[in-house]
């Protein structure tokens, strides 16, 4: 896929890539190490630039001619197929040595347009997703055999994962605390009963609420704030004509808080409006991507429904498997939440989607009942997708 986005952009545009926040990363990194710290670097995502800049140096001690940005490209591919083999690692805790499930996974997976862009395009995301993975691994396991191993090797990766991803995307990081909540959460549907740590959890938030409200409450201000301000910029863009879809986005942000949340959550997984907008030789290798991640979200999404569904209940029920679940379809949930509520951009959702294909694999399509019932939610589905491009048709007026 590298190499067919870079002919593509090579043959239409003259450059090996298009997209904007590669062409700034490439002169950063090209030249290999320099002597900057990480928090010298006034950039964004400082750690995947130390990390382009040090392959890079690599390369030329071997002997290894800097021609373009495809031997950045070569990380970012690797850290790809990484994140796949862990996703697969979760899925062995979720659902054992079932091996049609992990292999169904790492088909998913590599099918995945958002993960096409990431491994094809010199962008952080790729190192973004990596940590969001090994986070679900970590929980994951800890919650599917609970043991001070696994749990002395939760705190050590979380405490990682939040030291790397302040220097990939830091207004990422308060995210952290709140999936540690859900860890918590999700422990507590082990006994599948009410239980001292249900009733512990609500007292200790109240408690830790009215303790930290001056921090809370100015932490609260300053996401709003962030928030407005991406939507913002976003907007700008999309409204001026760096975007197809201005339509829909426009749509949506125009909503009050909840109804966004609602549609924009539906908005992410149809997206873009129409799909097959991007498909155009006078965009960038971006869009194409984008187009084909569309599409994939529109397929999968009947089995991540039933999988929904399925982890729900699971969680209601509680019991030895129910944390595990739990806890992706929590991650899933909030961080697509987070997503809708800051910037609507597709290429951000692209850093949870590992948990949307392991929710895409709850449901055993072995069994006859689960088949129908992908099947039964499949008609809805895309009855719903052709009555949203005819309303599109009509408010385009054609």
């Amino acid at each position: 896929m590298t190499g067919l986005s870079q002919l593509y952009a090579k043959t239409n545009f003259g450059e090996l890539q298009t997209t904007i926040d590669a062409n700034k990363f490439y002169p950063l990194v090209s030249h290999g190490l320099t002597t900057e710290k990480l928090a010298d670097i006034h950039m964004t995502a400082p750690l995947a630039i130390k990390s382009w800049q040090t392959l890079y140096s690599i390369c030329k001690v071997v002997g290894i001619e800097n021609n373009g940005p495809w031997i950045g490209i070569l990380l970012n591919s690797f850290i790809m197929g990484l994140a796949a083999s862990l996703t697969v690692r979760t899925g062995r805790y979720l659902f054992g040595e079932d091996h049609n499930r992990l292999r169904l996974i790492g088909t998913i997976f590599a099918w995945c347009g958002i993960f096409w862009l990431f491994g094809a395009v010199l962008i952080r995301d790729a190192f973004a997703l990596l940590i969001n993975v090994t986070v679900i691994l970590v929980f994951v396991r800890v919650l599917s055999l609970p043991n001070i191993k696994n749990f002395c090797t939760l705190i050590f990766w979380l405490f990682l994962a939040i030291v790397c991803m302040n220097f990939i995307r830091a207004k990422a990081v308060p995210l952290f605390a709140v999936i540690a909540l859900l860890g918590w959460l999700s422990w507590s549907r082990r006994s599948g009963v009410f239980s001292i740590a249900n009733l512990m959890l609500p007292i200790t938030a109240c408690i830790l609420v009215l303790f930290l409200y001056p921090v809370i409450s100015s932490f609260v201000s300053s996401t709003y704030g962030y928030a407005k301000s991406e939507t913002l910029k976003y907007s700008t863009m999309i409204g001026s004509g760096a975007g197809t879809d201005s339509l829909g986005y426009q749509l949506v942000t125009s909503q009050p808080l909840p109804i966004r949340l609602i549609v924009g959550s539906f908005y992410m997984v149809i997206n873009p409006i129409p799909l097959w907008v991007d498909f155009n030789v006078h965009l960038g290798e971006y869009k194409w991507l984008r187009g084909f991640h569309g599409l994939y979200m529109v397929l999968i999404m009947p089995g991540v429904f039933v999988g929904m569904i399925y982890a729900f209940k699971k969680s209601l029920r509680g019991g030895i498997e129910a944390p595990a679940i739990c806890f992706v379809l929590l991650f899933m949930v909030s961080n697509l939440l987070a997503v809708v509520f800051t910037s609507l951009e597709i290429r951000h959702i692209g850093i949870m989607v590992h948990s949307i294909i392991l929710l895409a694999v709850v449901p055993n399509r072995k069994e006859a009942i689960s088949k129908s019932r992908i099947r039964q939610v499949a008609v809805v589905w895309f009855s719903f997708i052709l009555m949203g491009h005819i309303i599109w048709a009509l408010l385009k007026g054609f």
